[in-house]
């Protein structure tokens, strides 16, 4: 089961420019507080599957469970500061920062997990196992986002987590999603 936002509730986007302005760390924030909300979202499906495991002859019986990470797209010049540098993390590669925003957009999924992590530990889910973590962004925009995955998946990695890709028909890096470094992807067929 996929958890995952596409906007906030002020409208601001977790994935692409087509869908509105990037949002920053407070509504990457916002996503986990809905997402750990008391009788609500993980909280809810675990009590569900409490339910559904009368009926079925497997009491050890767990649902796996992927939860979204937001994509940081390059625009985004002021998304705050996630990790107490004292200063707000800029995506923007330009002009000439390319490590720096690289540096910066791993650093905010790097705080994402941190935090996403410490609150799945706290709640202790009796019924759901966090098997691993879904890329938000349906499509690579180019040497950037491919090393910002393999940095990523290394992230996910030393977590004991998968890293899942459902890119979109035609989508950049479709084909190539095993060497940038996803461990699964499914194919949206845009049918």
């Amino acid at each position: 089961f996929l958890f995952l936002a596409l906007r906030d509730p002020n409208g601001l986007a977790f994935d692409s420019p087509a869908r509105g302005v990037q949002a920053g760390w407070e509504s990457w924030r916002w996503f986990l507080d809905f997402l750990f909300t008391p009788d609500q979202q993980l909280s809810a499906f675990d009590n569900a599957v409490a339910l559904a495991k009368q009926s079925i002859d497997d009491p050890g019986y767990k649902v796996k469970v992927f939860i979204m990470i937001p994509n940081p797209r390059m625009e985004t010049e002021d998304f705050g500061d996630p990790t107490g540098l004292g200063r707000s993390l800029d995506f923007s590669p330009f002009p000439a920062r390319w490590e720096e925003a690289l540096q910066d957009r791993t650093a905010a999924v790097e705080a994402y997990l941190d935090e996403l992590l410490a609150r799945w530990e706290a709640h202790q889910f009796e019924h759901l196992e966090l098997v691993g973590l879904y890329w938000l962004g349906e499509s690579m925009q180019g040497p950037a986002d491919y090393e910002l995955v393999r940095r990523v998946t290394a992230l996910v990695h030393e977590r004991d987590l998968k890293l899942l890709w459902i890119p979109y028909f035609g989508a950049g890096g479709w084909s190539n999603w095993q060497a940038i470094g996803f461990d699964a992807a499914v194919y949206q067929p845009n049918y």
